[in-house]
């Protein structure tokens, strides 16, 4: 499951993502900071605790997001921030991406 909503630790809205590891979430007001966190269920309706929260708007990325650097979903989809895919990533982003106005577009549309 997906919360979100535009106070911190107040999600107005849940999305049954279903087996996926990654969303995306369409229709965002860009002018607004969104609150994220993740939860996991068991085929009998048991759910778990939510996960560290994240936060986005179209002009500052939360990156760290208390995972110590990284992608949201990644993390979540590999299981660690230790995990080489995640330090991939994190090298891919900071050493390309960020060191033009282009990839830095990029990663905030991402």
């Amino acid at each position: 499951m997906i919360y979100y909503g535009t106070s911190s630790g107040d999600y107005d809205v849940s999305l049954d993502v279903g087996n996926w590891t990654s969303v995306t979430i369409a229709g965002l007001d860009g002018s607004k900071t969104y609150y994220f966190a993740a939860t996991a269920y068991s085929t009998y309706g048991e759910e778990s605790d939510f996960s560290n929260e994240v936060s986005w708007s179209s002009t500052h990325i939360d990156y760290d997001a208390g995972f110590g650097g990284g992608c949201f979903i990644a993390t979540t989809a590999y299981g660690s921030r230790m995990a080489k895919k995640i330090k991939v990533l994190r090298q891919l982003l900071d050493n390309v991406l960020l060191t033009n106005t282009l990839g830095k577009k990029f990663a905030r549309f991402y």
